[in-house]
């Protein structure tokens, strides 16, 4: 498989640009991720670290609630001997409250009573200092360590064994209250707890099931219960924990950081448990598995392999291909270019490559059009120019017999009036027939008026102009209101107050909408509406001319404008066409449109060229 140049080049392109930003897109979003995820999981290891050991200060609250109120029923049934039924009684609060321990003393220290181990009844234990204490009046409820003797007499010693430990020792929750009577005085003490060796239900699984994390208890450093998973569970329980960490928490009350039990790294937090004299002798921990923390992070991280080495390849195989389109769309430009040099205008090229190629393939095919509409319009500019020759003659003719005919009218006229003033004496009957004639003289000097504007029009003589008084100057010509009249149609004005002076020539502008109005009235012969609207639209000045008459016929709209052009029995047809010179004269625009037997609509567009304040003249226009 040969590669070309382009080729070549393109798959590097491709590789560099796709693969260079993926690989610094996931550099930098694994770091973001990781920060943000040892951020959140230090926040949340201490939100849980909190829970965990409010989980455990409530254990402790509901030991001492427990034994507290079990006060009373205790005192009256030792003060009537009834200890048989105390032990039973107490043998179903002990599975209630699932205690590892508890019995009952009297003032003298002597066990009375011993749920768990009878064999306990009878000793003097009066020099258990927290049972001493109980005996003064106080009450403890704190975290102890028990040695192998005690727990031997509280029957808990199997139970308290941890694997590797060679001196069994026991971490109890307990709470020492002293029994008083109604005259106040103490006459006994009542003991009860529980073991923490080896007990995951009492804080482990509560702790777990709140927070989510897995927790241990130690006895000191030494691990003695857990709910960390573990292939060897032996191995859990029973492990230490790193002295450092123990002595962090030693100097500051707490601690974090990693450990790794049974090949799983763990993100944790320690906090110390007390007992009674405020020494440390155990540690509550919590943790949560690495993997759970940066589960995103290595999930992006597998991602954007994948995403690499996807982008390896999709560069190969784009660049491969799409180097060979350009390659041929690239040939074919070529191709076309001799093609045109030889005078071929007609070659046009087919790329589909969606593009710059394909727009440059498709400038040429627009290039090679254009020469040939420029070749059509050079020929209808030729056209043009002869036709613009036959319209100047007919100009300079028109000049002339406009010239010669209105000196011939204007001798007509003089005896027209003569012959009228001569026949209201002695003809009468004649009068309205010499009358038309000079209606007829009148109006063919108005065709040769149009006739020698449209030759030779006037110049735009530039003043202000209020477009409103025009407008309402224009509505007032006698002739209009008089052909209004006659056609029954009523002239509605919609002025636009806001409309600035503006520079302009009021005259001709006068002029326009006088013959625009004029045109609308004919248009409805059988009455009707017209109204005539200005408007101010940003920097431009807007007149609508709308009326209710018989329309334009589709075809005739194109050549409305056209000098000569008209579908009136009388008339040159340059009214609208000398309207459009001066509108555009003035740098504006003129347009209609029409619909038949519903009327047509005049749009004229002028810029606002505001006249300035220090120029202004009252009642200008």
């Amino acid at each position: 498989m040969k590669l070309g140049r382009i080729q070549l080049k393109f798959i590097q392109m491709l590789l560099l640009s796709s693969s260079l930003p993926l690989i610094i897109l996931a550099v930098i979003t694994v770091m973001f991720l990781s920060e943000i995820a040892v951020h959140d999981a230090q926040e949340r290891l201490n939100s849980s670290l909190n829970t965990a050991f409010t989980i455990y200060a409530e254990i402790e609250d509901n030991l001492k609630f427990a034994v507290r109120d079990q006060n009373r029923r205790i005192y009256n049934l030792m003060a009537e001997d009834q200890y048989d039924l105390l032990r039973n009684e107490y043998e179903k609060v002990v599975r209630n409250y699932d205690f590892d321990f508890f019995y009952i003393t009297n003032e003298h220290g002597e066990v009375l009573v011993s749920i768990g181990n009878p064999g306990l009844e009878g000793m003097n234990i009066k020099r258990n200092p927290l049972i001493h204490q109980a005996l003064s009046g106080e009450f403890t409820v704190s975290t102890e360590v028990l040695k192998k003797d005690e727990l031997e007499n509280l029957n808990l010693l199997e139970k308290a064994k941890i694997s590797g430990m060679e001196k069994p020792e026991g971490l109890v929750l307990q709470a020492v209250f002293p029994i008083i009577n109604n005259n106040e005085i103490i006459v006994g003490t009542l003991t009860a707890g529980y073991l923490l060796n080896n007990n995951n239900k009492l804080i482990i699984d509560v702790i777990k099931q709140n927070t989510g994390f897995v927790s241990s208890v130690f006895l000191g450093t030494r691990r003695i219960a857990s709910n960390l998973p573990s292939k060897n569970p032996p191995f859990t329980v029973g492990s230490f924990l790193e002295p450092g960490k123990f002595n962090t928490m030693v100097q500051k009350g707490r601690s974090s950081g990693n450990i790794t039990i049974s090949g799983i790294r763990y993100l944790a937090g320690y906090t110390p448990l007390y007992n009674s004299h405020k020494e440390i002798v155990g540690i509550l921990g919590i943790g949560i598995p690495e993997d759970t923390v940066f589960s995103l992070r290595n999930h992006l991280i597998k991602i954007f392999i994948a995403a690499f080495i996807f982008s390896i390849i999709s560069a190969f195989i784009l660049g491969y291909y799409r180097g060979g389109k350009i390659t041929t769309s690239i040939v074919e430009l070529r191709s076309a270019i001799q093609a045109v040099t030889s005078g071929n205008f007609e070659h046009q090229i087919q790329i589909n490559s969606r593009d710059e190629i394909e727009d440059l393939g498709n400038y040429f095919n627009n290039m090679t059009s254009r020469l040939k509409v420029a070749i059509r319009e050079l020929i209808e500019t030729q056209k043009q120019l002869v036709e613009y020759e036959r319209m100047a003659a007919i100009g300079r003719m028109a000049t002339v017999l406009s010239h010669e005919l209105k000196n011939v009218f204007a001798g007509i006229g003089v005896s027209g009036y003569y012959l009228k003033s001569k026949a209201q004496k002695d003809c009468p009957h004649l009068v309205e027939t010499i009358q038309d004639i000079e209606k007829e003289i009148l109006y063919a000097n108005s065709l040769l008026e149009n006739i020698s504007r449209y030759s030779h029009p006037n110049k735009i003589i530039v003043g202000s102009v209020n477009l409103n008084a025009v407008v309402e100057d224009a509505l007032t010509v006698l002739t209009l209101e008089e052909l209004a009249k006659t056609n029954k149609v009523n002239i509605v004005k919609e002025i636009d107050a806001s409309l600035p002076v503006m520079l302009g020539d009021g005259v001709q502008l006068k002029e326009v909408v006088l013959n625009l109005a004029i045109n609308a009235v004919q248009a409805m012969m059988n009455g009707g509406t017209l109204t005539v609207c200005t408007k101010r639209e940003g920097l431009s000045a807007k007149l609508f001319l709308i009326d209710t008459g018989s329309g334009i016929a589709v075809e005739n709209l194109n050549n409305l404008f056209t000098p000569y052009f008209t579908t009136k029995s009388k008339g040159l047809g340059l009214g609208l066409a000398i309207s459009k010179e001066i509108i555009e004269a003035h740098g504006g625009t003129i347009q209609v449109k029409s619909e038949l037997n519903k009327g047509s609509t005049f749009t004229i567009v002028l810029p606002i060229r505001e006249v300035p304040k220090s120029q202004l003249i009252e009642g200008a226009g």
